[in-house]
This record gives structure tokens, sequence and C-alpha cells, in this order.
């Protein structure tokens, strides 16, 4: 059997997909595709990541393989329609250190990767958004990209050439373009899994994946720094803040013209690559520095709405 791993990357419409495949599970079961409740953790397969990746994931709850795929061997056989192919998505995947070890993982399935690609910049600068709105970094703009390129999870090459260059592994690599979400992304995405184009609910929750704008964030800043906005009381808290300062506006960004720079400098040669091996343009953003500066009659409004 078949199972289609889709495994992000983050800040490259993980959610979305993930959303999708949720809110469509009666209509892939219809064609023998399973959308699996086994290791699920709200619309992905976070819990499934969590026993692959080096270091626990302070937001993903811990898990047992081999419970999980006990779980979702019952979960296929006890199913009322017949089942051809299984896919699982968690942007999580991508902290595995070796790619090559999913085909041990998945022991006793016929693997296909699928790998969502985001250039660099365009996902920094929405992680950095992201990361801020949830008060999970205090780290200057400079510094977070720095930290963010010392990591080897985001240079395409040193992740997927493994999968191949090797025609030893089984795993098939699908890749596929963030940049092309809006033109025919799903009809593409479908026709990996081998079903044709659905009447797809073809959206996420766009409200609960909008970053805050800058304004928002600097309310934000005052708060202290081991204080993780996150949970159903944050949410109301960060619906007031989207309606008192909208989200971030498409092409905005917080990182310096400097780091910027520095950002495009540094994945120059993995775009290239992944242009070379799967013919994907990364096309570097113009970005708009957002230096709104927060009045006083902004803050006390916030104050207002809070008490």
């Amino acid at each position: 059997m078949k199972l289609y791993l889709h495994i992000g990357w983050p800040r490259s419409g993980s959610t979305t997909i993930q959303s999708v495949l949720h809110k469509n599970r009666a209509k892939l079961l219809e064609h023998g595709v399973l959308y699996p409740k086994t290791g699920a953790q709200d619309v992905g397969h976070h819990r499934w990541a969590a026993p692959a990746v080096p270091e626990p994931i302070d937001w993903i709850k811990p898990a047992d393989k081999d419970v999980l795929l006990s779980q979702l061997r019952d979960e296929i056989t006890s199913s009322e329609m017949p089942i051809s192919s299984v896919i699982m998505s968690s942007e999580a995947f991508i902290y595995c250190q070796d790619f090559t070890f999913f085909e041990d993982y998945f022991e006793g399935f016929e693997l296909e990767i699928i790998a969502v690609l985001r250039e660099q910049l365009s996902l920094i600068n929405s992680a950095y958004y992201r990361q801020l709105s949830t008060n999970a970094t205090k780290l200057s703009p400079a510094h977070y990209a720095d930290s963010f390129m010392s990591k080897p999870d985001y240079f395409y090459q040193q992740k997927l050439s493994p999968l191949v260059n090797n025609a030893n592994l089984t795993p098939t690599l699908h890749t596929l373009s963030f940049h092309a979400f809006n033109d025919g992304f799903w009809s593409k995405f479908l026709e990996l899994l081998g079903i044709p184009d659905l009447p797809f609910v073809a959206h996420g929750n766009e409200r609960k994946n909008a970053s805050l704008s800058g304004k928002a964030i600097k309310i934000l800043q005052s708060w202290p720094s081991d204080t993780r906005l996150i949970g159903p009381k944050y949410e109301q808290f960060r619906e007031q803040l989207l309606e008192l300062f909208g989200p971030a506006t498409p092409g905005d960004t917080l990182l310096p013209d400097d780091t910027c720079n520095k950002v495009i400098e540094t994945y120059a040669d993995d775009r290239q690559w992944v242009l070379d091996q799967f013919g994907i343009v990364l096309p570097t953003p113009t970005l708009n520095l957002d230096s709104s500066e927060l009045s006083l009659a902004e803050t006390f409004n916030v104050i207002h709405k809070l008490v």
C-alpha cells in the first residue's frame, strides 16, 4: 500500500494543506485515499514526527512509533471503504536528520514523499512574523535570520539530495512550489495521489494562519519572554489585535535591507540547485520594511479593549 508523506516545509502552506485534507476526508475515502485519524494533532499528523526527530518539539505531543503503526493498520482494516493509499502531513518531518530514515520508519508501506518548497527569504520573513505573533522569540531581525541560516534544515540540497542521488532508495520524491499555490496547485497535488481533480473545499482557515501586523507585534513585545501566546485564550486576544490593526500586509517585512540581502546571498546556490534538479523557480521577493510606529492613542485603545 502506498503512503504519501507530505513533509512541509514549514511556512509553506502546510497548515492549509492539512486543513483542506482534513475537511475533505470523506471525498478522499471515496477514491480509496485515507487521511488517517491515527497520530493526528489538530489537523496534521505531527505526533508521527515526534519519534522521528532528534530532539523533542515543544508543541508536539509525544508518541510511540510502533503503537502508531499498529493503530494505523487497525484504522485501515476497520474502514468501511476500501483503502488503496494513505496520505499524511506534518511540516515537523523536515527536522528528521536523514530523510532516508523514512523508508524504515514506515516499514510495510510503499513510500512517496511530497515536499513543498518556498524561497528562503520569503520563508524566513513569514516565520519571523509568526514567531513574533506568538511571542516565541525576542531575537532582533538580524539575529533571527542568522539563527535560521545556521540550521541545515532549510537548505533543500542538503536535505533532499540523499533522496535524489541514491538509486537504491525506494521512496519517490515529489516537489511542488509554494509560489504556485494559486496556480493549479491542488490539481497537481491530487494528481500525485492518483485521483481526479475533485471539487474540494480548497482553502484553510486563513484568519487563523494570518500573521499579526507590525503594530500588533509591538504590543506583544512587552510580554514576558517565557509567556508563549498559544491556546484558546490567546486566540481571543489575537482576534482582538487583528480587529484593531489588521493582519500583516503581504510583502511587508521587519527585516532590514542588509539582512534580506544576506539571506538572498546565503541561499543563492540552493535556489540554483532546486532549479537544476526540479525545474522549480524560487523567486526572491520584493519586501517593504514596516516602520510603522504605535501611537499612544492606539496603545490606550488596546488597554481599553482588554480591560
